[in-house]
Order: structure tokens, then sequence, then C-alpha cells
């Protein structure tokens, strides 16, 4: 694969959406430490599917449009004008789906299109919006994510980053999310130092598995 190609929009937002199913299917997954507890998820029904990426849009600006609210609350005219089209102008096609999908299934009396309404939104809900408990000594989220969420920061902003910034962005990030929110920087950096025993044997098949096995190993240097 040319270079050039992982900072096209088309492959970030795959690999975005790749990542993210993978995330919803974390406890169907397994990777090459046995990090979960079984086979993958079908991407299909989970992720790419139209109704799922309808309820995950809705769901995240219903809640973004409430944090809003309650920020902006109680503050001067001058500055909720200035913060109040911080959200983009919303995008009515996911909305307008869910609500078709669900008369539908109403209008026809059709239980089991709405038990899978149902379904989506339950699984949403438990692997994408609850909180994880910081107690829980492994997140139960594989390896796969992180590199994924890694490598999609940099080429995000149009950066090709090395095997090895992908790798330590994901430490990072997996330190992040397994410690509690008030944590510091010293204790981000010895999390990192623990989960460095825990890293995946098997590199080369999560970069080859997200469509990154092609990233460079290491910066040009001369």
């Amino acid at each position: 694969m040319k270079r050039s190609t992982f900072t096209e929009p088309e492959f970030v937002e795959a690999l975005y959406h790749k990542t993210l199913s993978y995330y919803i299917a974390a406890d169907l997954y397994s990777d090459s430490n046995g990090d979960s507890n079984g086979k993958r998820l079908g991407k299909e029904d989970t992720i790419f599917n139209p109704l799922f990426r309808a309820i995950h849009y809705y769901r995240q600006r219903w809640f973004a449009e409430h944090q809003l609210r309650d920020f902006l609350s109680g503050s001067s005219r001058e500055f909720r004008q200035k913060f109040q089209n911080l959200l983009r102008k919303r995008d009515k096609t996911h909305e307008e789906r869910l609500a078709k999908a669900y008369l539908r299934a109403v209008g026809k009396g059709d239980l089991e299109e709405l038990t899978d309404l149902f379904k989506l939104s339950e699984l949403y809900e438990r692997r994408w919006i609850q909180n994880r408990s910081v107690e829980q000594k492994r997140d139960s989220v594989p390896w796969l994510c992180y590199v994924g969420i890694g490598a999609f920061k940099f080429l995000a902003r149009g950066k090709i980053p090395t095997k090895k910034e992908v790798k330590q962005e994901a430490f990072r990030l997996r330190a992040v999310a397994e410690l509690p929110l008030d944590s510091n920087a010293q204790a981000i950096e010895a999390r990192i130092h623990e989960l460095r025993s825990h890293a995946p044997k098997r590199c080369a098949r999560i970069f080859g598995d997200l469509g990154l096995i092609d990233l460079p190993s290491a910066s040009r240097t001369g």
C-alpha cells in the first residue's frame, strides 16, 4: 500500500469504523494474548448496521446537547451566544431512520423488528456509554482497539506514524483508560511500565487486521 493512502479520508474513516466494531464486540474477541473470551462478533450485524449507526449518532448528539445546556446554564447572555452554535448542525437523517424503523415495526406488529431495535440500543448502552469500573484489574477491551485508536489520532491529523509511535500511543491510551480520571502523569507512566509486560506478542497480526501493516517501522534519518 502507498503510504499516502493512509491519510486519505476513506482509509481514515474505514479505520475508525473497524476499530469501533472491535470495541463493540470486545466481549467476543480473542487476541493473541487471550485478552477476551470468544470469537469476533460479525461487524455487519453491529457497526455497519444503519440503525446502529443512527443510534450511535442520536445518542451522542442528545448527550452533547444536554451537556452543553448544563454547561451554559447560569452563564451570561454574551457567553451563551458565543457557545450556543458550538455543535454542528443536526443531521436529521439518523433520527428519521430510527423513527421510520420504529413506526414501521409498530404498524406491522413486527415484534421481531422491535426486538432487534431494542437489542441494538442495549448493545450500545452496554459497550459504548456505561463506564467501566476502575477496580477492574484488566481492561476488557482488546489491544487491537487501542492500536486502532492510536493510529487514527495520527492519521486524522494527516501524519503517518511509525509502528513504534502507534504502539507507544496504544500503551498510553490503555493506561489512561484503566486508571481513575484524576490520575497524575507519574501514575500513568507507572501503569504504562506495568502494561509493557502484557503487550501483545503478535503485533504484526494486529497491524494486519487493521490494514496498517505497511506503516513504517521507524522514522527515516538523514
